[in-house]
């Protein structure tokens, strides 16, 4: 066989390994992050709980619309404290449990925020839709698939 068809054969074989090899951890996660781009999540509701007690925290109640067959146990959202003139006091990250929810159904689900913080006034709820690689461990929707290490 001629050298140059050597080099073509194995470049095509090249190829194709590549093309059939399976998908790496970042593909698997980069998967996992577009289906969480396909719930929609709304704020219904707040308030404080147990203000002058032993475990004060803030009580959410969030409208939670899933627009994809894609399954997803667990979805994580952000949670912004802000002050009466919208300052943000904290920011806190906190997972909902979508395993249930169909497709097109709304679906509302409360989740307590810790730690309330003194003088709030306002909140805000929202998906991270890239949420930063060294806080991917504090997603559990990520936990099958994240790289190690």
């Amino acid at each position: 066989m001629p050298f140059r068809m050597r080099v073509s054969a194995l470049v095509i074989v090249a190829l194709v390994v590549i093309g059939c090899s399976p998908p790496s951890a970042e593909d698997l996660v980069n998967d996992v992050l577009m289906v969480r781009t396909e719930f929609d999540v709304e704020l219904t509701s707040w308030v404080p709980r147990d203000e002058g007690g032993a475990d004060p925290h803030l009580y959410v109640d969030v409208t939670i619309l899933k627009n994809t067959d894609e399954a997803l146990r667990h979805l994580t959202v952000m949670v912004e404290q802000q002050d009466e003139l919208g300052v943000k006091l904290s920011e806190t990250r906190v997972t909902l449990d979508v395993g249930n929810i169909e497709r097109g159904y709304p679906q509302n689900v409360g989740v307590a925020v810790r730690p309330l913080m003194s003088g709030v006034e306002g909140v805000r709820l929202y998906l991270e839709p890239n949420p930063p690689q060294e806080a991917w461990n504090e997603f559990p929707e990520l936990e099958a698939v994240r790289p190690r290490g």
